[in-house]
């Protein structure tokens, strides 16, 4: 277990190391006039590779509420990316789906991703790479095990 001086650098690195990717995603992607966001593409990519889904799912899969998700949709919306379609059996149910014009917003926004993430990971040897990736998949795990606890 990481004593009290890792924890914090720990902390500290990785707010820094996300805070600058999500700033050079965004500027990247405005360069490339691609208006989404992170946040906003995470939604569009789910649903590319999911097909519709509910508003519920589409959060707690990427551990967001139901508000933020109903907001950054809203937005994708008007951006005619998605629709939302009411389950022919319970109107209070809405699905989220991509548009065709949400599904051409994926496959550009892949093609930037794949460049910028190289970039973000120039230089790391890939046994490194790997190591960071497991590691990545250990804290999805204890997330989501933390997450059911409090259910």
């Amino acid at each position: 277990m990481p004593n009290r001086e890792q924890l914090l650098q720990l902390q500290m690195n990785f707010r820094s190391m996300l805070r600058g990717m999500r700033a050079q995603w965004d500027r990247h992607l405005e360069l490339h006039n691609l208006n989404v966001n992170m946040t906003q593409f995470a939604v569009l990519n789910l649903l590319f590779r999911n097909g519709a889904m509910k508003v519920t799912d589409v959060a707690k899969e990427l551990r967001l509420t139901p508000g933020a998700v109903t907001g950054i949709t809203d937005k994708l919306t008007l951006l005619q990316y998605v629709t939302r379609n009411r389950d022919a059996l319970d109107r209070r149910i809405n699905y989220l789906e991509l548009t065709e014009a949400g599904h051409e917003k994926v496959k550009a926004v892949e093609i930037q991703r794949e460049i910028v993430f190289s970039r973000f990971f120039e230089g790391i040897p890939d046994e490194e790479l790997l190591h960071f990736i497991h590691i990545c998949q250990q804290v999805n795990l204890n997330l989501d095990e933390i997450s059911q606890v409090g259910e």
